[in-house]
């Protein structure tokens, strides 16, 4: 099992860019696949809501590399938004409070993490900035350290 997509998983379950059925799909491929299944993935394969299936997979256990898990949920993020499957208001809230909890894809990174939900949140008021200029630039900053 890819305990960095796992991880990855969790965070965008967290925010909506995945689905639960997202998670339990993912768990009934991986038993089908096998003639002896992990018993963790019934209980996600069983979630009843989003927060069941975020349970279930935490306790897979966390990756060492918390940079890469960041970049991969960055990933998740980008295609998610693409496919307006999830708000940009979403997005900017999880990597505001992923910066703070340390789960950043580089040092770089981390205070430009912390803007764009302020930031869209004043320019969705109309206090002050284009909405869709700060969307557009938090795509291009999320697709970069996704990449």
């Amino acid at each position: 099992m890819n305990l960095l997509n796992i991880n990855a998983m969790i965070l965008a379950l967290e925010c909506g860019a995945y689905s639960k059925n997202v998670a339990v799909e993912w768990a009934d491929d991986l038993i089908r696949a096998s003639d002896e299944p992990d018993e963790r993935l019934f209980d996600v394969s069983t979630s009843k809501d989003v927060y069941a299936a975020i349970s279930s997979l935490s306790k897979f256990g966390e990756y060492p590399d918390r940079a890469a898990v960041a970049k991969k949920a960055f990933q998740i993020f980008s295609i998610s938004l693409e496919n307006k499957a999830v708000t940009f208001e979403s997005i900017a809230e999880k990597i505001y409070h992923m910066a703070f909890a340390g789960d950043i894809p580089s040092e770089e990174a981390e205070g430009e993490m912390i803007s764009y939900w302020d930031s869209l949140d004043i320019a969705n008021d109309g206090i002050y900035g284009d909405p869709q200029e700060i969307k557009k630039e938090l795509l291009s900053f999320i697709k970069t350290y996704g990449s």
